[in-house]
């Protein structure tokens, strides 16, 4: 991994050469960069032996703790894929690239069900078919994601739309989890898709998805 105060990387502040992306952890690898300047825009690409590049990411750092300085950020909710478009990003990275600091989602950045029809009916072309069947629950007709494959399949399919990668690309992002990000309209571990006809607690589901 490569971090650089400009996009074209002629000024390299910090590689990290022993990063590893694990199947344990869907392929995912992080870092925690320190020592930079406060209020700057940074680049980041990830580079595999030295001859393939990922796309190139920016962030921008925290105002130092003693500055007094305005912010301006958006707030995004509820980005359900299945059916739906992402095109009212499009504002965001095609004319304020250079006017925000950073993007605050404040949740249900997945939808945990595929094809509820009360909510999510689609043309085929914006659907999810659970690979790990076996491990989702079924709702009659549509599914609901319970085991740690399922999870991690929706936020790998969410961020296979372009208009999302380019915004990740972007803008630093703050997320806050809302109830769609493991169970719409959970109570701790209960699920609520049977309005207390069954028992729903399953603990082993909400470790699932933090993962």
């Amino acid at each position: 991994m490569e971090l650089a105060s400009d996009p074209d990387f002629s000024a390299v502040v910090l590689v990290r050469e022993d990063l590893v992306a694990r199947a344990a952890h869907d392929g995912c690898v992080k870092v925690a960069a320190a020592g930079l300047q406060p209020a700057t825009h940074y680049w980041y690409r990830f580079v595999y032996q030295d001859t393939q590049f990922s796309p190139v990411g920016r962030t921008k750092t925290a105002p130092a703790p003693d500055q007094s300085v305005a912010v301006r950020f958006a707030f995004l909710n509820c980005q359900d894929y299945v059916g739906r478009y992402y095109n009212t990003l499009s504002h965001l990275v095609e004319h304020e690239a250079d006017s925000l600091d950073f993007i605050v989602h404040l949740g249900d950045y997945i939808y945990e069900t595929t094809g509820d029809p009360g909510f999510q009916t689609t043309s085929g072309d914006r659907s999810i078919a659970f690979q790990d069947d076996a491990g989702a629950i079924d709702l009659g007709g549509f599914q609901a994601a319970a085991s740690l494959d399922n999870y991690r399949e929706l936020y790998r399919i969410y961020r296979t739309d372009p208009i999302l990668q380019r915004l990740h690309e972007l803008f630093p992002m703050l997320v806050i989890w809302d109830d769609h990000e493991y169970s719409n309209d959970r109570h701790g571990a209960h699920g609520t898709y049977r309005d207390g006809r069954t028992n729903e607690l399953d603990p082993e589901r909400l470790v699932s998805r933090t993962n």
